[in-house]
């Protein structure tokens, strides 16, 4: 079970919205709610708790889908953080297992904090809030008993806190890059996006590994191909390489090509036990 944090601005709109589920091990009240009891506990004098400007006035952003004059949570201080992360101990409490962090690549400075909109901050906030948000997706990804990502490219699996979202091509670098993450003892898990094609897919398959990668891609539309409908099992083993064409066998007996000379995949399904 997995939830939406957005570790920037004080809206709910970066929050998934969760309904209680029969295995989880409490009644869960819907998530935008505690991520409202956040907010409202920085209002009024407790604003001091968020960024502001220059001016000494609040910082003020623009949600991605346009909603405007977000305020901006201030990692640089210890009370934020700790009100942040008291939302991800009552979501594991809950039975939430794992988290997918929104905004975890926004990086403040020299003098700015920006999403669309910026607002001016001095040099020191900005370096302050850059640690307190690092320190934050750390947090997170320990705090997870399941796999966490943020969403920003691969740096965030390798630098920051193990998991990431990161775009590969379907071609030999995008394939190769993919690989390497998987062999970097530092990342836990992917989210990797390739395109949802018989070629995207057949490319993810090349460096997947079982419990740390899954193919993903960011739409508001269910992203479906007939390949999905058939089993794989556990690869057999790693992909191999024979002049321009990458191969891998699974437990079922499937075999998934990959031919960098055009780009495209193949599944071979005719040996398929199941």
């Amino acid at each position: 079970v997995s939830s939406v944090l957005c570790p920037l601005t004080t809206s709910d709109y970066c929050l998934s919205n969760f309904t209680s589920l029969p295995f989880l091990k409490a009644p869960l009240p819907p998530l935008r709610r505690w991520y409202t009891d956040m907010f409202e506990q920085t209002l009024g004098v407790n604003e001091s708790l968020l960024m502001h400007d220059v001016n000494g006035d609040l910082v003020r952003v623009r949600q991605d889908g346009g909603v405007p004059n977000l305020t901006v949570f201030d990692f640089g201080q210890n009370h934020t953080r700790d009100l942040f992360l008291s939302q991800v101990d009552r979501a594991l409490e809950s039975g939430i297992t794992s988290f997918f962090l929104d905004k975890a690549s926004t990086v403040a400075g020299p003098d700015t904090i920006c999403n669309h909109v910026c607002g001016k901050i001095t040099p020191q906030a900005a370096v302050a809030w850059n640690r307190g948000h690092e320190e934050v997706l750390r947090t997170v990804a320990e705090k997870s008993t399941g796999p966490t990502a943020g969403n920003g490219g691969s740096h965030l699996c390798t630098n920051t806190m193990g998991g990431c979202h990161a775009t590969y091509t379907a071609n030999k670098k995008g394939i190769e890059a993919f690989k390497a993450d998987m062999n970097d003892i530092r990342v836990s898990s992917v989210l990797a996006q390739f395109s949802v094609t018989d070629d995207g897919y057949a490319a993810f398959l090349q460096g997947y590994t079982p419990g740390r990668a899954w193919l993903w891609w960011y739409s508001a539309a269910p992203q479906w191909i007939e390949a999905f409908d058939h089993k794989l099992g556990a690869p057999l083993g790693p992909s191999s390489l024979d002049g321009p064409v990458y191969s891998r066998k699974f437990a079922t007996g499937a075999v998934v090509s990959f031919d960098t000379r055009s780009n495209t995949g193949h599944f071979d399904w005719s040996r398929c036990t199941a």
